[in-house]
């Protein structure tokens, strides 16, 4: 999951203040942690919603990396806001710049994740799994996780079509990272909702909870 754990990007100009960058990121993994929606006020705040459960997580972190290109920015300020956290990042003084970085993600380098308790995982984690039914049928490779509210939910376009699957564990029977397979027990008639793959809707990409 990005971090979010399932129960599972912009390139400026590197020389503005307030952005660093380290010349050994290419060889690091990446957690999404957050995704900018806007500006907050004029002086160049960001509205940034979790991939996580809280955005209490960003009072815990000093920096976060922007984008796909993980631009370096130090947390000046942190205030959490309902389901929000707003934030001002070094180099970001304006109402403009904040609105500028909107949509773009917010990373955390993999070794800063937090521990999950057994049975959670990070969407990344989840996101391009084989799915199998309980009876060895082949649904396809989850493509995303789309965070439902209750529970998430994996969306896995195959032979079938687009079969959006609960994360629910009367469901998901089986996870098993090493051999890169998910095993599921469907509900009757879930099957018979899928997409086929003629009008499977076009989605925006996202990264990876």
């Amino acid at each position: 999951m990005s971090e979010r754990a399932s129960r599972h990007k912009d390139s400026p100009s590197l020389e503005r203040r307030g952005r660093g960058a380290d010349p050994d990121k290419s060889s690091i993994g990446w957690i999404a942690v957050g995704r900018i929606i806007g500006a907050f006020g004029v002086r160049g705040q960001v509205k940034v919603v979790p991939t996580g459960r809280s955005p209490e997580r960003f009072r815990q972190l000093e920096r976060l990396y922007v984008g796909e290109t993980h631009d370096r920015y130090e947390i000046e300020h942190c205030r959490v806001r309902g389901t929000e956290a707003l934030l001002k990042l070094n180099g970001i003084d304006t109402r403009e710049a904040a609105v500028a970085q909107r949509y773009v993600y917010v990373y955390v380098p993999e070794s800063e994740a937090i521990e999950l308790p057994p049975g959670e995982y990070f969407v990344h984690q989840i996101v391009g799994l084989q799915v199998h039914t309980t009876a060895g049928e082949h649904l396809g490779t989850v493509e995303e996780v789309l965070s439902s509210g209750a529970n998430d939910v994996y969306v896995v376009p195959g032979p079938r079509g687009e079969v959006l699957i609960p994360a629910l564990k009367t469901v998901i029977r089986t996870i098993d990272l090493a051999a890169g397979q998910l095993i599921v027990e469907l509900p009757p008639g879930l099957l018979a909702t899928a997409k086929q793959p003629a009008i499977r809707r076009r989605r925006r990409r996202r990264t990876g909870r």
